[in-house]
């Protein structure tokens, strides 16, 4: 057993769990007039890291993503060479939902500062009251960055079949 097969599926099982529960905050935010605030992350300053915003459709993403994280850990755990191209696909798909997280938080920014070129007050806005910045897309890339190891593997195998 690859120690990658091991870790992807973790980082998968990870994607699933916070993807699970955003989808269901967000369903019954979204859908019901009750609040539900399910949360997994360690609480630091009256947040969660990470934090399970209520999106349903970015849960559904992070479930996706889990579960193709999910498949090549079990490929690769099976022995077999395709392995690399889920883990590969996930990590790349993993980075995207990242840099959307970052823009959002960008986009909040500007939203709340953009005022003052017109002479008005900027509104309030803090990085620790920033749902997207303390996602699970965000938080959990990280974790998934020590698979790129994978693809240089499954790349060098492409490269050079005979080794």
């Amino acid at each position: 057993m690859r120690w990658y097969s091991a870790y992807s599926f973790f980082v998968g099982l990870l994607y699933v769990i916070y993807g699970a529960l955003e989808v269901i905050n967000g369903a019954v935010a979204w859908w019901t007039p009750l609040e539900l605030n399910l949360q997994l992350g360690l609480p630091l300053y009256g947040e969660f890291l990470p934090k399970a915003v209520s999106d349903p459709f970015f849960g559904f993403v992070m479930l996706v993503l889990g579960s193709i994280f999910i498949l090549g850990g079990k490929r690769s755990l099976e022995g077999l060479e395709e392995g690399w191209g889920p883990i590969t696909v996930a990590l790349l798909l993993s980075g995207a939902l990242a840099v959307l997280s970052l823009l959002v938080i960008g986009a909040d920014w500007l939203d709340s500062t953009y005022p003052v070129l017109f002479g008005e007050e900027a509104g309030e806005w803090s990085i620790l009251a920033e749902d997207w910045a303390l996602n699970p897309g965000l938080i959990l890339f990280p974790l998934a960055l020590p698979l790129i190891k994978v693809y240089r593997a499954g790349r060098m195998r492409m490269v050079n079949p005979s080794k």
